[in-house]
């Protein structure tokens, strides 16, 4: 059996202390509140990076509907009627 101090998890690194908590619930092992205060944390994490991408996809898809609609504007091709 493996015992890691509180000083020795919070040494660890982002992947090694999920890496911990995905064993350890693989295993039904008593998670420290610890483990559970990170995963609460890399869990609302994870949201705001989503969350944040799809902000950003939606203001790329935006500005690329823009974009045509600004080009279409230039486009000479097109026949136009002019009143004189």
């Amino acid at each position: 059996m493996v015992t890691f101090t509180a000083q020795q998890i919070e040494g660890f690194t982002r992947e090694e202390k999920e890496m911990l908590y995905n064993l350890a619930q693989r295993h039904f092992v008593e998670i420290p509140q610890e483990l559970e205060d990170f995963k609460k944390q890399a869990d609302e994490e994870h949201n705001l990076v989503r969350k944040h991408l799809e902000e950003k996809f939606a203001k790329e898809k935006d500005d690329e509907n823009y974009a045509k609609w600004l080009e279409s504007q230039f486009d000479t091709n097109q026949p136009t009627t002019q009143f004189f």
